[in-house]
């Protein structure tokens, strides 16, 4: 009996040990296959994990941060999950792998959430008196998903919409001005391709406003308006052209935003090149002063030099002047006809200490511009390109391109004039150049803002082609690009090029803006000529 006591308690040790021995004790490998590393997400998230373990996998838990999101028990291990639960921003997304005899192991994943399409931050002076602002978002097909009118010191923050499944959005701008019963006008700047981004609209970003002043002038329409300033917020004024009877009367509300803050007024008579250009400079604006220049305040500028031109050969000019503070001023533009055959330069009497030009020259039916310092050059380069429109009407657009574009813009314009007012419209439709290729579906208008304001209810149809532009700007590659670089605190204009195209195919201008004196000298300091 007892040698039978002895081998039973032998065989349940064997039976125990073998038991021990089949116990599982291996833990699952997991990896996380969806989504990739470091990659923004929006709207409905597919979160998938890859498990392989050597006896059974029983579920895969998912969770963001320290939050649960919720299991899957059957391969493939997969949960969908609605971002727009959660705040914009970087996560860890950790999955948790179990298998029968509950062993586990985990993967981590850095992931961002970014369901913020567009911020927008107003500054408290941004808009003017006699500007109202929309903003309005639509998915790639045109269609709206949300839109807001702009209130200063009011931020504005458009979120993804559901089934804005592609990263790109369009965004639309919508202006419009009332300077009086009879005077209005409407610009709408449409941008097709955009990115998520963050947009600062105060005050050119050089800080908050001082204060403001009023300039009113009044002068013939038969002549050309120009404003430059200094130190004064580009968004709170305009130079449009306002019609009484016979004469033309513009005013300007400006914002300064720095002292010492000037401006510059010149106007000079269409088409006609024996009657100098006039103008007024005030140096040092002071707040809450108001000016009413009358046309004999107007000073006429002095000849700086006559050109004779090549026969039958059309010549423009812009002059740029530089004043004490450094500061770059346009001083007037003049285009002459086929007749001409002197070209004759004007500067002004005072006031400026440095001159650049502009010069254009009509060649086989192509413009070329190019800037020079000093006097005005004889030599001119013409473009090289080529632009068919492929397809036109009020509803799309398509062009085939050869030759380098960031992107490209398409205007249309409605103007309406009588005897007592001046109505007009323009829309600018920016959008990337694909391989080659532009191809436009315009943003419907939000019916809301088009039963506001009768011009854009009654006219919108109204709108003709103008004309195409080709644009490179340096240090950038997309609409994006360009966008995030005009809305930023700290812009500066780079250097850029710029075809227009006009419809016929037949004519087309390139303009070059030079570097900026920062750039020159950064390019210097890199060992790079400009």
């Amino acid at each position: 009996m007892k040698h039978i006591g002895y081998y039973a308690l032998v065989l349940s040790c064997l039976i125990a040990s073998c038991e021990d021995e089949m116990r599982d004790t291996e833990v699952p490998t997991v990896r996380i296959i969806s989504p990739a590393a470091d990659t923004k997400l929006w709207l409905e998230v597919t979160a998938a994990a890859e498990v392989i373990d050597d006896q059974s996998v029983s579920r895969v838990e998912f969770y963001l941060n320290d939050d649960l999101l919720g299991e899957d028990t059957e391969a493939p291990y997969e949960l969908k999950f609605n971002s727009k639960k959660y705040e914009d921003g970087k996560y860890t997304l950790k999955t948790v792998a179990y298998d029968g005899a509950n062993n586990q192991s985990s993967a981590t994943r850095e992931i961002e959430i970014f369901n913020t399409l567009l911020e927008v931050n107003v500054g408290e002076s941004y808009l003017s008196d006699d500007l109202e602002k929309w903003l309005v978002i639509a998915n790639t097909q045109g269609k709206v998903t949300d839109y807001a009118m702009m209130e200063n010191g009011k931020n504005i923050n458009f979120k993804r919409s559901e089934g804005m499944e592609s990263e790109e959005f369009h965004t639309m701008i919508i202006d419009r001005y009332l300077f009086s019963s009879q005077s209005e006008y409407i610009n709408i700047n449409e941008y097709h391709g955009v990115l998520p981004s963050i947009w600062t609209l105060s005050s050119s970003g050089k800080g908050d406003s001082l204060g403001t002043a009023k300039i009113t002038y009044t002068y013939g329409n038969e002549y050309r308006m120009n404003i430059s300033s200094h130190n004064i917020s580009e968004s709170n004024w305009n130079n449009n052209y306002y019609v009484e009877f016979d004469s033309m009367i513009s005013r300007a509300t400006l914002t300064i935003e720095k002292k010492p803050a000037s401006v510059f007024v010149n106007v000079v008579k269409r088409n006609d090149n024996n009657e100098p250009p006039q103008y007024v400079f005030i140096k040092d604006l002071a707040i809450g002063s108001e000016h009413t220049l009358s046309q004999k305040e107007f000073i006429s500028m002095k000849v700086g030099q006559t050109t004779i031109l090549p026969e039958n050969k059309s010549l423009s000019i812009n002059v740029y002047g530089v004043s004490d503070e450094e500061i770059e001023y346009q001083l007037y533009y003049n285009f002459l006809n086929k007749e001409a055959t002197n070209l004759i330069t004007y500067i002004p009497e005072n006031g400026f200490k440095d001159y650049s030009y502009r010069l254009g020259l009509s060649l086989d039916q192509y413009h070329s511009y190019k800037f020079d310092k000093g006097l005005p050059s004889s030599t001119y380069t013409m473009p090289q390109f080529n632009l068919e429109i492929t397809d036109i009407s009020l509803e799309s657009f398509s062009t085939t391109i050869e030759g380098e574009a960031d992107f490209s813009t398409i205007v249309w314009k409605y103007n309406e004039y009588d005897e007592l007012g001046h109505r007009d419209m323009h829309r600018y439709v920016y959008t990337n150049v694909d391989e080659g290729k532009v191809e436009v579906k315009f943003t419907e208008i939000p019916t809301e803002i088009l039963k506001k304001y009768p011009l854009l209810q009654n006219h919108h149809n109204d709108v003709t082609y103008t004309h195409s532009s080709i644009n490179n700007y340096e240090g950038i590659s997309s609409l994006s690009d360009y966008l995030n670089l005009i809305y930023s605190p700290n812009y500066k204009t780079p250097y850029y090029e710029n075809i227009t195209i006009y419809p016929d195919n037949s004519n087309a201008r390139l303009s070059k803006v030079k570097l900026p004196k920062h750039l020159q000298e950064e390019k210097i300091r890199r060992g790079e000529t400009w």
